[in-house]
């Protein structure tokens, strides 16, 4: 199935995009990676994602701003959405609309999620967390695939957007995270790694523009 959907990434990503079929796909994507046996099909769904999906399409599901940002916004909104509550109101009246909750904001207490559910809509709090399903992953189970993974799909978004995009992107999760996957996940594993010719040069263009973003 997986390859199917490939294919029709190659040639339709637009009309999937338009047709807002990217959320099943993720969805596709967060149950192969669960699955040892399965997850090398699921990094695979990914990296066609990135490959034939624009940014803008996949922004949504990427994280754009720091979590101690979006619990600053919720925390000014709440007072509106308890109140709003009290009087029965439905946040769609405030442009306000349900959407995934960030599943980095598990831990939150239940009243302060059911509010954040009011809020994912608002602003640039409208995403979905890829890089938190791939870290929940290598940390519940760092497998070489899961490693090769991960560091596969990062390549690709390297090489497509640059590496200044990538570290913006991590960094939103948490603070660092960038540096810090680049000297505990990917530079001791680099040479442990097996890829194909094709995916070894991904990889290296990469580290290359990695490289000459740290020098500048």
């Amino acid at each position: 199935m997986c390859y199917n959907v490939q294919a029709y990434l190659t040639k339709a990503a637009p009309r999937i995009v338009a047709a807002n079929q990217l959320p099943g796909l993720l969805g596709v994507f967060q149950k192969l990676i669960a699955s040892k046996a399965l997850d090398h099909e699921g990094y695979k769904l990914l990296d066609s994602m990135m490959e034939h999906v624009r940014l803008d399409g996949l922004q949504q599901y990427l994280p754009t701003v720091s979590h101690s940002m979006m619990l600053a916004q919720l925390a000014v909104m709440l007072p509106l959405i308890q109140y709003m509550s009290s009087f029965c109101v439905e946040p769609a009246a405030f442009g306000l609309h349900v959407t995934f909750i960030p599943c980095s904001l598990h831990a939150l207490p239940p009243a302060k999620l059911h509010i954040l559910c009011y809020l994912t809509s608002f602003g640039s709090l409208q995403y979905l967390q890829i890089w938190q399903l791939m870290l929940t992953r290598l940390q519940t189970a760092k497998t070489p695939k899961a490693i090769r993974g991960f560091v596969h799909f990062t390549a690709l978004f390297i090489d497509k957007e640059g590496a200044p995009k990538v570290q913006q992107s991590l960094d939103a999760v948490q603070p660092n995270l960038f540096s810090i996957l680049l000297e505990q996940i990917w530079l001791p594993n680099l040479q442990a790694m097996h890829f194909r010719h094709t995916d070894q040069k991904v990889v290296a263009v990469a580290m290359t523009k990695v490289r000459c973003y740290a020098l500048m």
